[in-house]
């Protein structure tokens, strides 16, 4: 089965608990505009597996947008998140956000991370990073409809 078959996600959001309330904030501006979003607080009940629930939104989304922060190479969740990300097929469909973080420090911790262009939480609006990610998405949507009338 492809990767685009099964996709029930637009983009899934990787993050750290410090960054909850910007999170949820760029989850709900994403939806907004359209996107289905996987997001643990959105798709976690009580009683689920959550190595299996992270695995089915990880093995069914499109894009992965990892919120990297200080804390991000401390959580282990975040860890496997970033690491399936970068193992599977389509692993241009990664887009970093980096919040309060120096882009020297990821060349340190996770220099196949360091190497994909970002967006800078500091630098742009929770509007500004919704719009960007939509554009990415959107984009591929019209080249594979093009590709396939």
């Amino acid at each position: 089965m492809s990767i685009q078959q099964d996709v029930k996600y637009d983009v899934f959001v990787s993050y750290t608990a410090s960054e909850i309330a910007f999170v949820k904030t760029l989850v709900l501006k994403l939806a907004d505009r359209g996107l289905s979003v996987w997001f643990d607080q959105g798709q976690l009940r009580l009683g689920d597996s959550v190595l299996r629930s992270l695995e089915d939104g990880l093995e069914h989304s499109n894009y992965f947008l990892l919120i990297i922060s200080p804390s991000f190479f401390q959580g282990p969740w975040t860890q496997f998140e970033a690491g399936v990300a970068l193992s599977r097929v389509g692993k241009d469909h990664i887009l970093p956000v980096y919040r309060g973080i120096d882009p020297d420090a990821i060349k340190s911790h996770a220099p196949l991370l360091a190497d994909r262009v970002a967006i800078s939480a500091d630098q742009h609006s929770i509007d500004e990073i919704a719009d960007m990610v939509v554009e990415i998405i959107q984009d591929e949507r019209e080249s594979k409809a093009e590709l396939n009338p």
